[in-house]
């Protein structure tokens, strides 16, 4: 059985691996969350902050095989904020995490997560895989690059140390922020209220929270190297695509009517397509995308 830390609970995702790896026979899950955090179903440890020493005492009592690192601090977009925060969480604290766990005297693995703003500073129209340089313009992103290169260094120093790096596309399904696009325009919907989105022509990637959950845990039971990984469909959508996907799963006699649409002009963002083929073998079926899901997808976002 692999004993499995994860630091983090009330991320986008985290409901959702919470639940996958809980129910899987092979992992013994642990997580650590900040105390007056949601309610935790799984066996929990709570912490008043997120210090160094707090969580490197947890490690060494629990010793696990591997820990997942969920936490994150800043915006993925280019606006930058809070620096000494985005340092410490983006940074300082999974690098002192991964010293302590190269101190272990066993193999042990680190798993940490990025998004396609880590590629911001590119053009339109990018495919974003394995193989091509983050670009990132945001404190945020480039962060998240610089400590995903120092831990991919400490690999190359400790030979028992592995680093895992899952470089997310936009998700759907999970616990996604009110201001976030899909439940916008599903509360749009529901209450008949004005929609306020950019309707430029720059499509985005997205992928199902459940999908990234399956493929963490695919990547634990596997013996994976340490390397980056693309979670992403292979599809894009325009925010105007997407609205007009959502609103094609209520139906005519069910919730809401179709709310207007009010464009924001002189907005653009880069385009990024992700290459979903790794994604789909480490799942074994193809990325479920926005134009295959179905309301029940949807809806809870709407609560």
């Amino acid at each position: 059985m692999k004993k499995v830390l994860v630091l983090g609970r009330s991320g986008q995702i985290l409901g959702d691996i919470h639940k996958v790896l809980y129910k899987n026979t092979e992992i013994e899950l642990l997580s650590v969350s900040r105390v007056n955090n949601r309610p935790n179903a799984f066996p929990s440890i709570q912490v008043g902050m997120y210090s160094c020493e707090s969580i490197n005492t947890i490690i060494s009592n629990y010793e696990p095989d591997v820990v997942i690192y969920t936490l994150a601090a800043g915006s993925v977009r280019s606006r930058d904020d809070q620096r000494e925060i985005i340092n410490y969480i983006n940074v300082e604290l999974p690098l002192s995490i991964a010293d302590q766990l190269c101190s272990m005297d066993k193999s042990v693995s680190m798993m940490g997560f990025g998004s396609f703003a880590e590629y911001a500073g590119y053009t339109t129209d990018v495919l974003i895989d394995t193989k091509i340089t983050p670009l990132p313009i945001s404190d945020y992103a480039t962060s998240k690059v610089r400590a995903s290169d120092l831990l991919w260094q400490l690999h190359g120093r400790h030979g028992h140390f592995n680093y895992l790096h899952l470089t997310l596309s936009s998700v759907f399904g999970g616990n996604e922020h009110a201001s976030r696009l899909i439940p916008q325009i599903v509360k749009g919907i529901t209450n008949n209220e004005i929609i306020r989105i950019s309707s430029n022509a720059s499509k985005r990637d997205y992928v199902y929270s459940t999908d990234i959950a399956d493929c963490i845990s695919r990547l634990l039971l596997s013996e994976t190297e340490n390397r980056r990984f693309i979670c992403a469909t292979g599809e894009g959508f325009t925010n105007l695509e997407v609205y007009m996907l959502v609103r094609s799963m209520f139906k005519e006699d069910g919730v809401g009517s179709a709310g207007a649409i009010m464009t924001i002009s002189g907005r653009s963002s880069a385009s990024f397509i992700g290459d979903s083929g790794e994604f789909a073998k480490l799942l074994g079926h193809k990325p479920s995308s926005l134009s295959d899901s179905t309301l029940d997808m949807i809806m809870p976002l709407a609560k």
